[in-house]
């Protein structure tokens, strides 16, 4: 699907040569890649599955991630450490987004069938937590060990636990900050 964009995403670089060298010596593109695989291999036939399983486990095993094949993620996913991430079953996460270790995206309670959905050019810092029908706006940022518990709009800043408005983003031109949203 989109294995030169987030070569390219993670290296800065596409082509064999640095595919080839990345899949070997990078471990966010090896994660990204086996995540590519086994969502792939998803709801085929019993030998896809048996790989698109492999390529699973060999992702949780390696790093320590648990990033369903039933997730949603999009292109160009940068995972800046990938250490740690959880990524629940039915989580949408947009285009260019960046996860940095240990962050948790998933469900809030066990039988609650409700997940996050991250917005294009989110970038969220370590160790935060999304969980339950949350939504993450385009360009927002999530401050390091936030706990998210209410809707963040496009290109805000939160930060804290739980999860408080600091401010906009600087750098997006298209947001209308006309004040804080978030109830605070």
């Amino acid at each position: 699907m989109s294995w030169t964009s987030d070569l390219a995403a993670t290296t800065g670089h596409t082509g064999f040569k640095v595919g080839v060298r990345s899949w070997l010596f990078h471990p966010a593109f090896r994660l990204v890649t086996l995540y590519r695989w086994s969502r792939a291999c998803y709801g085929g036939g019993r030998i896809k599955r048996l790989f698109g399983d492999m390529c699973w486990r060999k992702a949780v095993g390696d790093f320590g991630c648990y990033i369903s094949p039933r997730a949603h993620i999009g292109v160009r996913l940068r995972l800046a450490h990938p250490v740690g991430i959880v990524i629940g079953d039915e989580v949408r996460v947009g285009d260019d987004v960046t996860l940095y270790q240990h962050v948790t995206l998933g469900q809030s309670r066990p039988n609650e069938e409700q997940y996050p959905s991250i917005g294009d050019r989110a970038i969220l810092y370590t160790g935060c937590v999304v969980m339950g029908a949350i939504r993450i706006g385009e360009d927002a940022i999530v401050g390091a060990n936030s706990v998210v518990r209410q809707d963040v709009p496009d290109g805000a800043i939160v930060a804290g636990v739980p999860a408080r408005f600091i401010g906009w983003r600087k750098d997006i031109k298209s947001i209308d900050a006309s004040g804080p949203p978030m109830g605070s």
